[in-house]
C-alpha cells in the first residue's frame, strides 16, 4: 500500500479492512518521515512499513 492510501484509510469514517501478513490490523498512527504505521493487532502493537499493508476489498 502506498502512504497516501494509508492516510485516506486512517482518516476515513468508514471501516476499511487492512491486513499485515494475513493478520487484521488497526492503524493507530502514521509517520510520513519513515513511511511507517504504528498498528494494533490481536497479538499486540508494532511499527511496520506502510508498503507491507494490504487493503481488502
Amino acid at each position: 500500500m502506498d502512504f497516501q492510501r494509508a492516510q485516506q484509510i486512517f482518516n476515513s469514517t468508514k471501516s476499511i479492512t487492512v491486513f499485515h501478513k494475513g493478520e487484521s490490523i488497526w492503524i493507530e498512527r502514521l509517520d510520513p518521515n519513515t513511511q511507517t504505521a504504528y498498528v494494533r493487532t490481536l497479538s499486540g502493537e508494532k511499527t511496520i512499513p506502510v508498503s507491507e499493508l494490504q487493503e481488502v476489498h
